[in-house]
């Protein structure tokens, strides 16, 4: 128990390491009483709720599941695992947002309505409320059920999918360099031109931490409404983002598909469904690298070329061999500041789901084929690695952090393994006969010369 004169600061019986609102002291003056509070730091959202929603505090606990930590902790969330409260919420996983981030959602949600609409925002209102009842359904099943109660009626939640989604979609345009189609003053603190990448990143954060996202089919709804389709029309969409993970991304899923109609369907889109249909392969021993770094596959004669497709990913990962070489054919990894975020919230979702282990397996691959900053630039000039030297040079660090050896590889994984451990060029076999054979013909070469240069006496 903390004293500060007349006032207290009362440590809750179950929550030891937080403290109840209650006034420290009072600052008396002539016309006014000032009073000073002390709020908790954190937000806890230590569990996701899967059985039975409930406030922080209750001690009526339902059945829950613990987000598990993936390598160090990211800045985005608490030492528990928990979403930090200074990012925003999509979505009702994570409950509600700081009053400042509920606001600046409100501003950004009266921009939508204004700039579709300046006569009439109630239409407007109702066109976007229109077009996520057409989803709804859907939407809602992407939640835990009693989640999507927790979110209040069907009016309510429809809203909350709208103001979330609008700004989820306005943040991906800014991330995605195209801040100024959206129509906000250059002073705007937020889309405006004074940005700077340490906010980027900060909403980068929060747009793909896990559970913190707003469900696709409702993205994709919003995408078709006049306000959208005008950002991306105006946009020059000429140069795809090559160089940064997380704008390709938000490039492939949301503005792609609109730029042309025909664009099939990604691997981002059917990879839920997909993943029931792997097999698991057998357990990788503990300690020790499965997979040879870039020199060493490069010493033994396997060369790791890049795959032509743009749109190819992990799952087209493959290998070829051939009698005198062999290749592997890997997809293009972008590199920029935010690629840990990113691989760090796919590994937490590769372990909660519990189905597969697609993405655990390629960061095991990439941790073990980029040790050094040798297989660092040799990746990056076989085009492999995409990005700025500094970027990259930090990879052998963050998947050395984000790799697991005790890990089941996916059954293509385990057989990319193993073609890999049995392949063996033929140079290698024959390299003393060819190098014995190599010498002679230079020794040949010596005297040929010296006997036309210095011919031998008569």
């Amino acid at each position: 128990m903390l004293s500060f004169g007349r006032k207290q600061i009362r440590a809750p019986k179950n929550k030891a390491k937080e403290y109840e609102l209650v006034p420290q002291f009072e600052a008396t003056e002539k016309k006014a009483v000032r009073k000073i509070y002390r709020c908790p730091v954190k937000v806890k959202v230590k569990e996701i709720i899967t059985g039975q929603t409930t406030a922080p505090g209750d001690n009526n606990s339902g059945q829950s599941q613990t987000i598990p930590s993936a390598g160090d902790t990211n800045s985005g969330q608490t030492s528990d695992g928990d979403l930090d409260e200074s990012l925003a919420r999509f979505g009702p996983f994570y409950g509600t947002d700081l009053d400042a981030i509920s606001a600046t959602k409100k501003i950004a949600w009266q921009h939508v309505k204004k700039s579709t609409s300046k006569d009439d925002p109630g239409a407007t209102k109702e066109m976007f409320a229109s077009a996520i009842r057409r989803v709804e359904k859907e939407a809602k099943e992407t939640y835990n059920e009693k989640i999507a109660e927790a979110a209040g009626t069907n009016s309510k939640f429809r809203l909350m999918m709208v103001k979330d989604g609008c700004f989820f979609l306005q943040l991906a345009f800014l991330i995605l360099g195209k801040s100024g189609e959206l129509g906000y003053s250059e002073n705007d603190l937020i889309f405006g031109k004074k940005l700077n990448k340490k906010d980027i990143r900060k909403w980068i954060e929060s747009m793909f931490f896990v559970g913190n996202q707003i469900p696709l089919v409702v993205l994709k709804e919003l995408l078709n409404e006049k306000f959208f389709q005008e950002v991306i029309s105006k946009g020059n969409w000429d140069h795809q983002p090559t160089s940064s993970l997380c704008k390709k991304v938000l490039y492939e899923l949301l503005v792609l598909p609109h730029l042309n109609k025909n664009y099939p369907e990604d691997d981002f889109d059917i990879d839920i469904e997909a993943n029931t249909l792997i097999v698991n392969g057998e357990n990788t021993t503990s300690g020790g690298n499965v997979f040879p770094c870039a020199i060493a596959l490069k010493q033994a004669g396997i060369h790791i070329k890049k795959l032509k497709s743009t749109t190819a990913g992990i799952r087209s990962i493959h290998f070829e061999s051939y009698y005198f070489w062999a290749n592997i054919y890997m997809p293009v990894l972008p590199v920029d500041d935010g690629v840990d975020i990113l691989f760090r919230n796919l590994k937490t979702y590769d372990q909660i789901t519990q189905q597969n282990h697609e993405v655990s397996s390629y960061l095991r691959l990439m941790s073990d084929i980029i040790q050094t900053t040798q297989d660092v630039k040799l990746l990056k000039k076989k085009g492999i690695i995409q990005g700025s030297n500094d970027d990259a040079e930090k990879l052998p660090r963050i998947l050395s952090r984000l790799s697991s050896e005790d890990i089941k590889l996916t059954h293509e994984f385990h057989n990319l393994r193993r073609k890999i451990r049995d392949y063996s060029s033929p140079w290698i076999h024959y390299q003393g006969i060819l190098n014995f054979v190599a010498f002679l013909t230079l020794l040949q070469t010596f005297f040929t010369l010296l006997a036309y240069f210095k011919p031998p006496k008569q």
